[in-house]
């Protein structure tokens, strides 16, 4: 279902998108078992190519994985045929992160502009992170947890944060991603917005029970 530029959906029977599928102005990746129908539909909404990928042979691709135009860091659960098909296919930095940390896609929030990542990290993933996405990095809580990727959805024209986020927090993200930011819910309340979605420039792909207002709020906070 779609309203304006967002697609409204279900990935295999759920509604936490961004757990499946991560996506940038360059290319977006969605879980081998989603159906053309759907690949079709997300096309349609994000105007980029969408690959089927796996990491560690699970669905949980935006889970595992964060990326931008530039690179895709993922976790150290990926497989090496995975990885190689993925550096084929997108032609971009594919880089493993070293961490004891699986859940990148929770913990890493990044446009074409710069990254927040969580401080969890060390100096050395850090800058791995950096590297990998051609950005700079810095490290911030939302809503005072470590959970950055789950709590912003954004892209290069701004971004949606945890409805309890601090302001002290909200400023670093908006440093840091270079855009303005507001806040809000997805998915009939989750403030965990980068979990219930995935985003570019072009459009937005959200869990089917994101409402209307969500919507608009959503869109007018990602420039649409």
């Amino acid at each position: 279902m779609e309203d304006g530029r967002t697609l409204r959906m279900k990935i295999l029977g759920d509604t936490s998108i961004g757990l499946f599928c991560v996506a940038t102005e360059g290319f977006c990746l969605v879980p081998r078992t989603v159906t053309e129908r759907q690949v079709s539909e997300i096309e349609n909404v994000l105007e980029v190519p969408a690959h089927k990928v796996s990491i560690g042979y699970t669905n949980f691709v935006g889970a595992f994985v964060a990326a931008n135009r530039n690179g895709v860091v993922t976790s150290n659960t990926i497989e090496d045929d995975e990885k190689r098909n993925m550096e084929k296919n997108l032609g971009v930095n594919v880089c493993v992160l070293d961490s004891r940390f699986n859940a990148l896609g929770n913990l890493i929030a990044a446009n074409d502009k710069g990254a927040v990542v969580s401080a969890l990290f060390t100096e050395r993933q850090r800058k791995a992170i950096s590297e990998c996405l051609g950005v700079e990095v810095q490290t911030s809580r939302v809503a005072k947890t470590p959970l950055v990727g789950s709590g912003c959805l954004a892209n290069n024209n701004g971004a949606l944060l945890h409805r309890e986020v601090t302001e002290t927090e909200k400023e670093r993200f908006e440093s840091a991603l270079k855009v303005k930011s507001m806040t809000g819910t997805l998915g009939f309340g989750s403030p965990w917005v980068g979990a219930v979605a995935t985003c570019n420039s072009k459009g937005l792909v959200a869990g089917q029970q994101t409402t209307i207002h969500e919507t608009i709020r959503a869109e007018e906070a990602l420039g649409f």
